[in-house]
């Protein structure tokens, strides 16, 4: 089985929901990037997560709630998210509306994920993401609550930072050189 086929079964649909959503970002032409889970598993071994998290150029967002809805997702605001889920998926995607994500969009690159191409954050941006919700006292609330999803992911971050730095010292290679 695929990454992809397992993801649809754990989270009923939630591959096609996700590759539903990538291919209207890629339709409306405006920045955006994945961050969180799924992105760290671009980097990484890919691990289960049932929320997708992007980050897209602030001023269309309006209209791609109203796309989404369009095509059947249910939306819901949060503090810094806009919520998306279709009926019967467990698969949640979140758009980021806090600030500071924004200048993650010029770093993005490249990547497949759940067997979509999509605009991932660059791995630094990852860790400081993740380093922003370790410092919101509603994160911690939740990552004692939830069994802190996202120490897994910095524990993943550092891995792979260490990995590349052992490859960098075995090349020879230069900082922002792989």
């Amino acid at each position: 089985m695929t990454v992809r086929e397992i993801y649809d079964l754990a989270l009923r649909g939630g591959g096609n929901d996700f590759q539903a959503v990538v291919e209207l970002l890629e339709r409306i032409g405006e920045p955006w990037c994945l961050i969180g889970g799924l992105a760290v598993n671009a980097y990484c071994e890919p691990v289960y997560t049932a929320d997708a998290d992007f980050v897209v150029i602030a001023s269309p967002l309006e209209f791609i709630c109203a796309e989404l809805a369009g095509l059947g997702f249910a939306i819901s605001r949060q503090r810094f998210w806009i919520n998306a889920r279709l009926q019967g998926s467990d698969l949640v995607m979140q758009f980021t509306t806090d600030p500071r994500y924004q200048d993650f969009l010029g770093r993005a690159a490249p990547a497949e994920v759940l067997g979509a191409q999509c605009r991932v954050a660059s791995l630094a941006d990852l860790f400081q993401g993740k380093l922003w919700a370790a410092a919101d006292p509603l994160s911690l609330w939740c990552w004692r609550r939830l069994g802190r999803p996202d120490c897994f992911s910095f524990r993943r971050l550092i891995r792979q930072w260490r990995l590349i730095r052992l490859i960098r010292r075995r090349r020879g290679s230069r900082p922002g050189q792989l």
